[in-house]
């Protein structure tokens, strides 16, 4: 037994010793993938710069709250991030299914983390499914951002299917390291729809609740935001008439 330890793990040493992602780009089709994922990554990350700095060192305000850098909503609203940049990583790996759960982690605790602002159950809750409930009638998620909620919750229950693995297609069957990286197009692209959706959401619905996280940003950040976030978002942050 401990012959057949030695002689795999010398495997796993000579297989991590050579582990590249160098051939990820060499497809056209997975490099535009990835290009478009990295710009909305980029895009919340550049959100996520100017709420901490807001939170931080001035006021960060959701709709007409304030959001505490010392608080379970703000580390919850970091861990969003976290999770968006997470599931762009595993993503590049081939590592799709964990790139689908994470990007509904990140849902989860972007849904938690506004709502729990307004509502004690929202914070507390331990049922997903009353989570939404109850933030649907919170501040963050209604009016302009309503439709932008509806979206975000959508593509939570798809998610969802990744976790349950409740078709073959949402599953990986794969039982080795040395299968990774995995280049596969067709599940890349459906993650990237998941991811562009999500983000593109997130970062309304945020806009929406305080436009500072626009007005803030580096004219070459507002440019990023552009990319990603539809024009009556925009109008809406630079004040034009509705």
């Amino acid at each position: 037994m401990a012959r057949l330890l030695d002689q795999d793990f010398a495997r796993l040493e000579t297989f991590l010793a050579g582990y590249t992602l160098a051939e990820c780009l060499t497809s056209n089709s997975r490099k535009q993938i990835i290009k478009k994922g990295h710009k909305y990554c980029l895009t919340a990350l550049q959100l996520w710069a100017i709420a901490d700095q807001l939170a931080k060192t001035e006021v960060l305000i959701i709709s007409s709250t304030t959001l505490k850098s010392a608080s379970p909503q703000f580390d919850q609203l970091s861990e969003c991030f976290s999770d968006i940049t997470s599931s762009f990583f595993s993503a590049i790996h081939g590592l799709y299914k964990p790139a689908n759960m994470s990007l509904r982690s990140a849902i989860e605790t972007f849904t938690r983390s506004l709502a729990g602002l307004y509502s004690a159950e929202a914070a507390s809750t331990t049922s997903i499914y009353r989570l939404f409930e109850v933030a649907s009638g919170c501040e963050p998620f209604s009016g302009l951002a309503k439709p932008h909620y509806d979206l975000l919750h959508q593509q939570y229950s798809e998610l969802c299917k990744y976790t349950h693995s409740v078709t073959l297609a949402h599953m990986v069957r794969s039982h080795a390291m040395s299968n990774f990286p995995k280049q596969e197009i067709e599940p890349m692209r459906v993650w990237s729809r998941h991811y562009e959706a999500t983000i593109r959401s997130i970062a309304s619905i945020l806009l929406y609740a305080n436009k500072a996280l626009y007005l803030r940003a580096s004219p070459q950040s507002q440019d990023v935001y552009e990319e990603v976030i539809q024009k009556e978002v925009r109008l809406f942050v630079l004040g034009a008439p509705s």
